[in-house]
């Protein structure tokens, strides 16, 4: 094997490629090994990459775009834009106005014209029930009053009005009786029992009526037929669902809110809404009520959001919500990838300049998990590493791929990685 098969990596590099660091020394692809200069992961090792496969390609790869003591990073620019701190949450597509129509009474079904889907308008004749029977207590009651009425008229007869006023009186004031004969009080006695008759007949007339009224179920409100559970023939009782009926124009998008981030959301607040009938489409929505009390059971608070925008809802939708909680305008934005976490807690990225990589502390405002607001420590248009800064210290040379002598390149493209919680955007160094 000839020299010019042999290149330079350095052990973090082999690590990388799955070495331990015991075996290194003892494998044949590693030929010659340099004493480390700045410390143990950047010793230096000649190896040859062809025999064996014991060193990977994209070690090799690496190795030979320049000095292998000097780390090779990716960077990008810190540029401002609008960012929020936002709440996901899931929700359904509700009707505010909707009523399950039922009747207090039983009896068999004359009219049901009705399926799922029919419109009707407020006061139309939804539901019709057998009123013969309920048209006969009707008569009756009105049979009774007029007997109690004849009966009063007749114990009232040749009575003079102002002799029964008085009467009466002396029943309330028994202390005053003995100027009144004991035939005089029955009388005026038998007279208020026969009043409170007429009155109770009267009150059974109006029961009757209601109950007759009954029979004829008319739509509260200008809506839509959901659910039909009866049939003309079907037997009505009481307090059995007949129809349910909805109004598609009040529906609203309804969704919990954590305890934990149940004060913070406010009416008017602003919300995206995307729906699964709508693919690739965001809808701006506004929360239109919050609940003034939590759920006991699921310690939540329910909100309701109304669309800003027209469009084709129907109740039952699953609804993904994105609450905008808080909002930054051109705030300066990294990737949640520059920043490391120091022993202490304290949050770092490193700059490129001049070649080199400069520690910066820093802090960090909204965390919107694939960008984080840096309220202090970094400049708008400033070079920050967010991928090799793991092992970088302050002051060190670095290497950016595309970059010309003069310093950094544009701004590298890095594979696209899925969404990570927001408190997992630091990682510790």
């Amino acid at each position: 094997m000839g020299l010019d098969d042999r290149i330079l990596v350095t052990q973090y590099e082999l690590l990388e490629a799955g070495f331990l660091g015991a075996d290194i020394a003892k494998n044949p692809a590693v030929v010659e090994d340099i004493p480390p200069e700045t410390g143990p992961d950047n010793a230096l090792h000649q190896v040859a990459p062809k025999k064996g496969g014991y060193v990977s390609g994209f070690v090799a790869a690496r190795a030979r775009d320049g000095d292998p003591r000097i780390p090779t990073v990716q960077v990008e620019t810190a540029a401002r834009a609008t960012i929020r701190r936002t709440l996901e949450l899931t929700g359904e597509v509700v009707p505010v106005n909707s009523v399950v129509i039922a009747t207090m009474i039983e009896g068999p079904i004359l009219y049901c014209p009705w399926r799922e889907g029919d419109r009707v308008q407020a006061g139309e004749r939804l539901i019709e029930i057998e009123c013969e029977a309920y048209r006969a207590e009707v008569q009756a009651a009105e049979a009774a009053r007029a007997v109690a009425a004849a009966k009063l008229a007749d114990m009232k007869a040749g009575t003079r009005p102002e002799e029964i006023v008085e009467a009466e009186q002396q029943v309330r004031e028994w202390a005053e009786v003995t100027a009144r004969t004991k035939a005089d009080f029955e009388r005026a006695e038998r007279i208020a029992v026969q009043e409170a008759a007429m009155e109770q007949a009267a009150a059974a007339v109006e029961v009757a009526k209601t109950r007759l009224a009954e029979c004829l179920v008319a739509a509260p409100f200008e809506g839509t037929v959901t659910a039909v559970h009866v049939r003309p023939g079907d037997i009505a009782t009481p307090r059995a669902p007949l129809l349910e009926l909805v109004d598609l124009s009040s529906l609203v998008v309804r969704f919990a809110v954590p305890e934990a981030r149940a004060t913070a959301v406010q009416a008017d607040m602003s919300l995206t809404v995307t729906l699964d009938a709508y693919p690739g489409r965001v809808l701006d929505a506004t929360v239109a009520r919050v609940y003034p009390t939590l759920d006991p059971v699921m310690r939540t608070r329910t909100v309701e959001a109304v669309l800003s925008e027209p469009v084709e809802l129907v109740p039952g939708m699953f609804a993904r919500v994105e609450l905008h909680l808080e909002s930054s305008e051109h705030a300066i934005v990294i990737s949640p990838d520059a920043i490391l976490v120091t022993p202490r807690g304290e949050q770092i990225v490193f700059v490129v300049a001049d070649g080199k990589a400069e520690q910066r502390s820093i802090t960090t405002g909204i965390d919107r998990r694939r960008e984080v607001e840096v309220v202090e420590g970094i400049r708008e248009g400033e070079q920050v590493v967010v991928a090799g800064n793991e092992r970088l210290r302050n002051g060190v040379s670095v290497a950016v791929p595309g970059a010309g002598s003069d310093g950094p390149g544009p701004q590298q493209e890095r594979p696209a990685k899925a969404d990570k919680p927001s408190d997992s955007g630091a990682r510790k160094t």
